[in-house]
């Protein structure tokens, strides 16, 4: 399971006269605050958001000395008393990196770089340097639209106070994700990182982690581990020890696409060769599993990574016959562009089902794009390194972080399907928390390259560069709603704002946020006074919410003040039900209880600094 950590401390407003130890910033999740950058002048949090949906914001704090502190934040109430809990709320602690030398084609600087997210216990502000929090606000599918507000409080000493506004719209995001996509978890790494054998007790829940972490993003795994059947010597299959594996990532968690499990060395030494009686029967068997669920339209096949020969491209073209006589309805993928580099290794026309090349292949290949989809045949895309005459947004860690959201606009706007991205975990590297060049290639860095997860202590961290891509997912399903809304033309319109092409899009991130603003307020005006035509029905969701019930267990900051204010919010809440619901009965009690705990604080504070002058 993805591990969040959720402070969770219910506090009455406080105020503290004098000046604060410390400078509070807030700002969006599509900028990068460098270790030494000026702290944003935003003081307030406002988010908008649909149900099912997360949002995210930073808050940044800097400090002229060396100050701990924790972090903490109320329930949110709307005007009817409605609550927006504050267990919605993660907090990650924003690691940094530091970037020795740049990426082919950056235009950044070398230097302390954030992108790990770590599980946040409290505040550490090293004198004259940022300290970063990112945090993940989530819209549960049963929240009751509306506007909500409360408050994030800051304490180091002082207590600083952040206004907080959640703006909850009447619509939600479909608990099955529209784009498809695929990212790859490497196997050996997560057992190199974690120090793990192949015994499958040991090594299911790191690997469950890993893919459950890539779907909370709404990213899919290339291929999952334990989708794989037995297999037997003539080529027949047994799938009842993976079956409810399987099962629950494909029903319950909703993957849209997936890899067949065949390599090239596995099950077979030689799947299309000598070994092709063999491969015919365990491709038909499986066809039939899948068909059997209802998954059969969700998997495609791929073996030939970039072929990039004559040789390669023949190879491509035997596999696809032999696939069609295998099973005409298996979907073949290949990485590569429609028109070849070199014309004398011929085309790949005909041969495959979805095609998946590079980023700027889409621009120069949209005539071709546009027969191909006419017949049928599926267009998806990819990145890799800084590939491609002309920019495109690049997924390395010295690259705007705006390049992760912005892929799923240009997808929509050129019409295609899938996003693919090689992996998630390339840790070549003696440690990837303190060494970014996790590529080389021809004496060059690629900073960042493979990486969108850390390893963590039980599994994984996730990274900023995840995250932001999980808010192009986010949008892409805005788009997908106002097209069933029959309001396409107006997505369209809106995304072109943002988008020219796969080279010319806009940079500034304030620009795309106001956009998606724009197209959240649509779809919130046309669903408002009904029920939320796109609410997920409660089946469809069961597994993914238990799973999220036992994400979000509440992590208390042990400490005096801490436990003196859950002490005197309990009394509050232990009021009865009719007194809870009624403002004026609530009003008063809150009142007394504000004066409680600001005496309380006050006494502990007193009591500090009694014993560090008794100690002086």
């Amino acid at each position: 399971m993805l591990k969040k950590v959720v402070f969770v401390v219910c506090v009455c407003m406080l105020f503290y006269s004098g000046t604060s130890k410390i400078e509070v910033g807030i700002t969006h999740g599509l900028e990068r605050i460098r270790m030494h950058d000026p702290v944003p002048e935003d003081r307030e949090v406002y988010i908008r958001l649909a149900k099912n949906e997360y949002e995210p914001f930073q808050i940044v704090m800097k400090s002229g000395e060396n100050v701990e502190g924790v972090v903490y934040v109320t329930d949110l109430y709307d005007e009817k008393g409605n609550v927006f809990s504050r267990e919605h709320f993660t907090f990650y602690e924003v690691h940094y990196l530091y970037v020795r030398e740049l990426s082919p084609r950056s235009k950044g600087e070398p230097g302390w770089h954030p992108d790990g997210l770590k599980p946040f216990e409290e505040v550490t502000i090293a004198k004259g340097e940022n300290t970063v929090v990112w945090v993940d606000v989530y819209a549960p599918v049963d929240q009751i639209p509306g506007v909500y507000t409360g408050s994030i409080y800051i304490d180091v000493g002082d207590v600083i106070e952040v206004p907080v506004t959640v703006e909850v719209w009447n619509f939600t995001l479909p608990e099955k994700v529209s784009l498809k996509s695929g990212i790859e978890v490497m196997v050996e790494y997560v057992l190199e990182a974690h120090g793990l054998s192949w015994d499958p007790e040991e090594l299911e829940p790191y690997l469950y982690d890993y893919y459950e972490t890539l779907i909370e993003h709404r990213l899919m795994p290339w291929e999952l581990y334990f989708a794989e059947p037995e297999v037997f010597k003539d080529g027949s299959i047994d799938m009842e020890e993976n079956h409810e594996h399987l099962k629950y990532f494909m029903d319950t968690l909703q993957v849209n696409c997936l890899a067949y499990p065949l390599y090239e060395d596995w099950p077979f030494r030689d799947p299309f060769g000598r070994d092709l009686e063999k491969t015919t029967r365990y491709l038909r068997n499986l066809y039939e599993y899948y068909a059997e669920n209802g998954w059969e339209n969700r998997f495609f096949f791929y073996l030939i990574d970039e072929p990039n020969s004559k040789r390669a491209y023949q190879e491509v073209r035997d596999i696809s016959r032999k696939l069609e006589e295998i099973h005409p309805d298996i979907r073949f993928l290949v990485t590569e562009q429609m028109v070849p580099d070199d014309p004398s290794w011929g085309d790949l026309i005909g041969y495959v089902d979805i095609w998946c090349p590079l980023f700027p292949c889409i621009e120069e290949e949209k005539a071709l794009i546009k027969e191909r989809q006419a017949l049928g045949e599926e267009v998806w895309t990819y990145t890799a390194l800084t590939q491609g005459e002309q920019e495109t947004p690049f997924w390395e860690l010295d690259f705007p972080v705006l390049n992760y959201r912005v892929v799923t606009w240009m997808i929509w706007n050129s019409e295609i399907s899938g996003l693919v991205y090689w992996t998630c975990n390339w840790w070549d590297v003696k440690d990837p928390w303190e060494d970014t060049g996790t590529w080389t290639e021809d004496g060059e860095v690629y900073n960042g390259e493979g990486v969108l997860m850390y390893p963590g202590k039980d599994g994984c961290l996730p990274s900023i560069r995840l995250k932001v891509l999980r808010e192009g997912m986010e949008d892409y399903e805005y788009f997908v709603i106002l097209e069933s809304l029959g309001k396409e033309s107006f997505a369209d319109k809106e995304v072109k704002k943002i988008v020219k092409s796969w080279y010319e899009w806009d940079e500034n991130p304030e620009q795309l946020l106001d956009v998606r603003r724009i197209l959240g307020e649509e779809i919130n005006r046309i669903t408002a006074g009904s029920d939320g035509s796109q609410e997920v029905p409660q089946e469809e969701r069961e597994g993914k919410e238990e799973i999220k019930e036992e994400q979000e267990k509440e992590y208390s900051v042990e400490k005096e003040e801490k436990e003196e204010i859950d002490k005197n919010t309990e009394e509050v809440e232990d009021l009865p039900e009719s007194e809870q619901d009624s403002m004026w009965v609530r009003a008063p009690v809150v009142l007394v209880g504000l004066l409680a705990v600001l005496l309380l604080i006050l006494a502990v504070h007193v009591k500090k600094k009694e014993q560090m002058e008794k100690n002086t």
